[in-house]
């Protein structure tokens, strides 16, 4: 296999961007009111999330996802 490089930043923005769109898309299709404060810090959650978990120290974080195992990589 190969070493593969993970950079924090592109993750966090990518991420950040993604959840972003996805909470933005269901709330114009499900036609509710957005306050783009709330939608920013969901948004930022979510990705600061999906980031911790590649560090191995909170491979913990994987758990509620069902991935279970004690060490991801």
């Amino acid at each position: 296999m190969g070493v593969y490089t993970v950079y924090a930043d592109v993750l966090l923005a990518l991420n950040f961007f993604l959840d972003f769109f996805l909470f933005w898309a269901t709330g114009r299709f499900l036609r509710r009111e957005m306050r783009m404060r709330r939608l920013l810090a969901a948004s930022f959650l979510g990705a600061v999330y999906g980031t911790a978990m590649l560090v191995p120290g909170l491979a913990w974080l994987c758990l509620p996802l069902g991935i279970g195992a004690a060490d991801p990589f």
